[in-house]
């Protein structure tokens, strides 16, 4: 969550509902002495329901894409270490670019499956393991 971001009413999403709430992020030595927007009140997202599969990054993918869309300063949202939590270069130019969740979950599937052919080489337990 965060000051600016602003999901009106319940509605749903990939299946889920999504329930906005109120919080302010506070100090807590030890455990996050300075939060981002500290003492600031929040908007978040509580979601309700079950994910599976596919919607479970749908919704991840949507959700990275609304709150940029919502984003008041675009050119700090992203931060330097974006690409190597997200595992992935071009994932922040997709959401620049407004590319739909679907169509950025597209484009990931070739190398997803290249991924999956190497990967093949070296599951000792089969797949289900993993």
């Amino acid at each position: 969550g965060a000051p600016w971001v602003e999901l009106a009413d319940t509605m749903e999403a990939y299946g889920v509902e999504l329930i906005p709430f109120e919080f302010t992020p506070r100090s807590l030595p030890g455990k996050s002495t300075y939060p981002k927007f500290q003492d600031e009140v929040c908007q978040g997202i509580d979601f309700a329901g079950e994910l599976s599969g596919d919607s479970v990054l749908l919704l991840g993918i949507w959700l990275m894409k609304e709150m940029y869309e919502q984003a008041p300063d675009k050119k700090s949202f992203f931060n330097k270490r974006f690409d190597i939590w997200t595992g992935y270069e071009g994932f922040r130019d997709e959401i620049k670019n407004g590319d739909s969740p679907e169509d950025i979950w597209a484009r990931w599937q070739e190398d997803l499956l290249k991924f999956k052919g190497v990967r093949g080489k070296y599951v000792i337990y089969g797949e289900k393991a993993v």
